[in-house]
């Protein structure tokens, strides 16, 4: 996975260009249900802000990419949330992440909305509160107010480490 990491990052400081779409890809793929389990996303983030310290990309159009991707990877779990409802339980991907989508559930139950926005900085709740936002049916509103808040703050602060480093 590793050698994976590090052609990516090779390859946007390479090519400034299509650092920020495919930093935005990579925080909405983090965010997804179950895709957001599998993703080295918080590795690239701290990365990335390694090479921002280093002058070696541009931080603002990284931070925007980010936040856009983290917002619409939210976004979508929560629909899919939505939809999936009714069969989850029954579903395979329910059975192999059960513990997980049920920490996320008590989160989501004890905190509202607000868990949609600490869900963000909690590792492997980050893509799974979303969904089960979706699936308690969560105002849209309060949904996306708390995802939005999330989605500016998350990256700064999880590339903060790697622009400190340098």
């Amino acid at each position: 996975m590793q050698e994976y990491i590090d052609l990516f990052l090779s390859f946007i400081s390479e090519n400034e260009s299509w650092a920020a779409p495919l930093i935005g890809l990579m925080a909405f793929l983090e965010s997804l249900f179950v895709i957001g389990l599998i993703m080295p996303a918080t590795v690239i983030m701290i990365a990335t802000g390694a090479l921002i310290g280093a002058e070696a990309l541009s931080p603002l159009p990284i931070l925007i990419g980010a936040s856009i991707g983290c917002f619409l990877g939210d976004n979508a779990s929560y629909f899919i949330g939505r939809k999936i409802r009714p069969g989850l339980r029954r579903s395979a991907v329910f059975q192999k992440h059960r513990n997980l989508i049920l920490r996320a559930h008590l989160l989501f139950r004890k905190y509202g909305a607000y868990a949609v926005f600490l869900g963000r900085f909690m590792g492997p709740l980050r893509s799974t509160v979303p969904t089960v936002a979706g699936i308690l049916r969560a105002p849209l509103l309060k949904f996306q107010i708390a995802n939005l808040c999330s989605a500016l703050i998350w990256p700064p602060l999880y590339m903060l480490p790697g622009i400190l480093v340098v």
